[in-house]
């Protein structure tokens, strides 16, 4: 076996013998895990503001989500509308197309499951995963090894349309969503 492949050979074994942990793919970050796209259950759009904070600064983006039974699409937009960067996701793997857009701080599987927390109707407890519901369609918490790992509260705005929000305790980010088109509306 060669000297790369043994330590890592080595770490899966001592996974088999630890209590059961989240699978972290990438870059050691713990993630409520992805669920196949077809879990969304229709074919849906959506196009939204988000504006986020981290780490004592703000940010804000111009986005669109598609979800299909195929893939899950997250298309990053600039200010001038063009795209910035693409996050494909087809239920086995999860690309990142980002040649020229704004680094990103979190790895794009960070990223979709904060989108399957905010928008999936259900989320079922999963891989030592727990999704308690926050007075019905108000919000869920969700937990791991029992320590809550995030929040999402959904609400309207004056103008009438979806807000949702995400606070991601364990990362420190806070995330406000408006959506301005959603298919869900018409």
């Amino acid at each position: 076996m060669s000297a790369k492949i043994l330590p890592l050979a080595l770490l899966l074994l001592a996974g088999c013998f630890t209590t059961p942990k989240q699978k972290v793919p990438f870059g050691g970050y713990t993630h409520y895990p992805l669920l196949p796209p077809a879990s969304f259950g229709r074919v849906a759009e959506f196009e939204h503001i988000l504006q986020g904070e981290y780490r004592g600064r703000t940010f804000q983006l111009h986005a669109i989500l598609r979800m299909d039974s195929n893939e899950l699409l997250v298309l990053g937009l600039t200010p001038l509308g063009t795209r910035a960067f693409t996050i494909r996701y087809d239920g086995r793997k999860v690309e990142l197309d980002n040649p020229n857009g704004p680094k990103i701080p979190f790895p794009p599987e960070l990223i979709l499951s904060d989108i399957q927390e905010m928008f999936w109707p259900v989320l079922p407890d999963q891989n030592g995963w727990l999704v308690s519901t926050v007075e019905p369609a108000k919000g869920r918490d969700f937990s791991f090894a029992n320590q809550r790992i995030s929040s999402v509260r959904f609400t309207r705005g004056k103008n009438g349309q979806r807000v949702i929000e995400l606070a991601n305790l364990k990362y420190g980010y806070r995330l406000r969503l408006q959506v301005i088109e959603d298919d869900e509306q018409k």
